[in-house]
C-alpha cells in the first residue's frame, strides 16, 4: 500500500517538476542518482564487491 501511495505522489509531480526546473534537469537528477547507485552495488553490496 505504501509503495502504491508514493507512486501516485512521484506521479503527481513529475508534470510540476518538468514545469519548474524542466525535462533535462529531471532527467539529469535521476541519472545522477543511478550513477550513484551504482557505485553503491559495485563497491558495498558484499554479492558483486570487487567482481568488476
Amino acid at each position: 500500500m505504501i509503495c502504491k501511495l508514493h507512486s501516485c505522489g512521484c506521479y503527481q509531480q513529475l508534470p510540476f517538476l518538468f514545469s519548474t526546473i524542466g525535462a533535462g534537469a529531471v532527467f539529469l537528477i535521476f541519472a545522477i542518482m543511478m550513477v550513484f547507485q551504482l557505485l553503491f552495488v559495485i563497491f558495498i553490496m558484499p554479492e558483486t564487491k570487487g567482481n568488476f
